[in-house]
């Protein structure tokens, strides 16, 4: 990744399909990171709300 790259978020989030392409990451990866994040912002939403 480029230093540009890295203080765009809209570069690195197109970074991601060709990363999961070239092999540097699984699916699941991505699928798994996406669950914890989900999950913890769910939780810290609803500790929030408490």
């Amino acid at each position: 990744m480029t230093r540009a790259c890295q203080r765009r978020p809209r570069c690195r989030r197109a970074d991601r399909p060709v990363r999961v392409l070239l092999g540097v990451h699984y699916p699941t990866d991505i699928l798994a990171g996406a669950l914890l994040g989900i999950t913890s912002a769910m939780l810290g939403y609803n500790l929030y709300l408490m």
